[in-house]
């Protein structure tokens, strides 16, 4: 398909998908709070789920960790020790303390509030209620 026809496609179907068929592309989408949030900071942070969920301490992946920590305990069902056992086999003191570390990190920075605010918001959106 040439540009050219492209836009006249999109004129004449408010699309230009083409073939595609747009009905099938759904949004993501999780039955568990804990998915949404692991999702939601894999794609806000730019890591991988393994490394968010691993066991490394570099800087790169334990503010991140502490991040999805503080909203998995603070917004869903389960306990600290469960929380901590998604986020690298942690103890649930150290749930305690990452959601107490992104608290004050928020009252000092906005941008970090920004970023805490925009993995919600993710996170939220692709939460599926019951």
């Amino acid at each position: 398909m040439k540009a050219h026809e492209g836009k006249e496609e999109f004129r004449l179907n408010g699309s230009s998908l083409g073939r595609l068929d747009e009905t099938a592309m759904m949004p993501v989408a999780f039955p568990l709070w804990s998915d949404a949030v692991v999702s939601a900071v894999t794609e806000v942070f730019k890591i991988s789920k393994k490394d968010l969920l691993g066991k490394s301490r570099r800087r790169k992946y334990a503010w991140p960790r502490q991040v999805g920590a503080a909203l998995d305990y603070q917004f869903g069902q389960s306990a600290a020790a469960a929380v901590g056992d998604t986020y690298g086999g942690r103890n649930y003191s150290w749930v305690y303390w990452s959601r107490a570390t992104v608290s004050k990190a928020m009252g000092r920075s906005e941008l970090t509030t920004g970023q805490v605010q925009a993995v919600y918001n993710l996170a939220a959106a692709r939460y599926l209620k019951r």
